[in-house]
C-alpha cells in the first residue's frame, strides 16, 4: 500500500473567489478520481519570492491506495494543475504498511 499525498495550491492571482472555486474544484475531482474514500486537509503553503515571504491556501489530497491506482491519483494532480493554473502540484509518495478493518 501507498499514501499518496497531493498539494494543490489554491491561489490564481489574488481573488478570494478563486480560492473558493479552486477548493470547491479539488474536491471535485478527488470525489471523481476516488469516491470511495479520500481526505482533504486545510493547509498553509509558504515560500520567499525575492525577499518577501508568500503564504498560499493549499489543500492536500490525502490517498491510501494500492500502487496500481497511483496513475489515477497522477491525473487527478495533472487535471488539477491545468484547470487551476497552477505551475506546479506536488505529489509526495510513502510506502506504508496498512489494512482495512
Amino acid at each position: 500500500m501507498i499514501q499518496l499525498d497531493i498539494y494543490c495550491g489554491l491561489m490564481t492571482g489574488n481573488s478570494p473567489s478563486i480560492v473558493d472555486f479552486n477548493r470547491g474544484l479539488i474536491a471535485r475531482l478527488a470525489l471523481k478520481y476516488f469516491p470511495h474514500g479520500h481526505t482533504l486537509i486545510d493547509a498553509k503553503g509558504r515560500w520567499d519570492q525575492g525577499g518577501i515571504p508568500v503564504t498560499e491556501p493549499t489543500t492536500i489530497v490525502r490517498l491510501i491506495l494500492d500502487e496500481s491506482d497511483e496513475n489515477k491519483a497522477r491525473q487527478l494532480a495533472g487535471d488539477y494543475k491545468v484547470i487551476a493554473l497552477q505551475e506546479s502540484v506536488m505529489i509526495i509518495k510513502t510506502n506504508i504498511d496498512a489494512s482495512f478493518v
